[in-house]
């Protein structure tokens, strides 16, 4: 399983954020220590959880980046038939993060 989160932070880390010449990785936007990822093999189900952190507690960019973390893990991850993604902001880190988790 831990090759699947591995792969799942290689997918999200080059990310280039919209407002800066950096990715998300470079700009501490995202961890891999924040991916939580199971395998329910019962419900051929994989979950990944990603936890990020925008750059300002007003990034303007926030939901986009969001959706893009969503979007790249649902269209390349290796498991995507079964995959399950989750994607919250970090818990006080945005003016609006209950908004962008809905």
């Amino acid at each position: 399983m831990h090759y699947l989160t591995e792969e799942a932070y290689e997918i999200i880390r080059n990310i280039r954020d919209p407002e800066f010449p950096q990715t998300l990785e470079e700009l501490d936007v995202v961890d891999p220590s924040d991916l939580f990822l199971t395998v329910n093999e019962e419900r051929k189900r994989v979950e990944v959880k990603v936890i990020w952190t925008p750059t300002t507690p007003s990034c303007g960019f926030a939901m986009n980046i969001a959706l893009c973390i969503h979007a790249k893990l649902r269209r390349d991850f290796s498991q995507r038939e079964w995959l399950k993604v989750e994607v919250k902001v970090a818990e006080g880190r945005h003016d609006k993060g209950a908004e962008i988790d809905k």
